[in-house]
């Protein structure tokens, strides 16, 4: 139980400090079961990738922060689902969710090299992605089905890789 309270509580703080109550208003705010906002972020080896690049494959979209331990916890889960699913059927992009491009650029390829991920990983070229989705929790992951809608929202730390799989479940295709 207190647990639980210590993350709603550290939800509740990072919510505050990283933009929650900022009153901006994205203009195209992901709601379940609706289409996502289109995504676009830049790779370590200087690629535009696109969610709409992704369709026709359940993809993981997760916003991320350098120094985050949560997001250090679950970039390596996402890369085992992804590993599992193979990249025909599921796709993760991870996208830096506020650092300036040459520091989201060192601690992505600090990620990549600490964890082995093979999954486009990088940073919001322009900011549009970003305003767009504006998440406000590290680490934040929303699951998009084939067809480009929004159908689940994760924000913060999954407790286990099998707390993070069992969530995601009805969302990845079975066997």
């Amino acid at each position: 139980m207190l647990k639980q309270m210590n993350n709603a509580l550290r939800i509740l703080i990072t919510a505050l400090l990283l933009g929650g109550c900022s009153g901006d208003a994205p203009t195209d705010k992901p709601t379940l079961g609706q289409p996502a906002p289109e995504a676009v972020m830049q790779t370590l080896d200087d690629r535009r990738v696109t969610l709409a690049e992704q369709k026709g494959r359940v993809t993981l979209l997760a916003f991320w922060l350098g120094g985050c331990g949560p997001c250090l916890a679950e970039l390596p889960r996402l890369q085992a689902i992804a590993d599992h699913h193979g990249s025909d059927t599921v796709r993760v992009m991870a996208i830096n969710m506020g650092e300036a491009a040459p520091i989201a650029r060192i601690s992505a390829q600090s990620l990549v090299d600490q964890f082995h991920l093979r999954f486009p990983i990088g940073w919001d070229p322009d900011g549009a992605t970003l305003k767009r989705w504006k998440p406000f929790v590290a680490p934040t992951l929303y699951v998009i089905d084939e067809e480009g809608a929004v159908v689940h929202m994760l924000l913060g730390e999954s407790e286990s890789d099998a707390a993070l799989a069992k969530q995601l479940e009805p969302w990845l295709p079975t066997e």
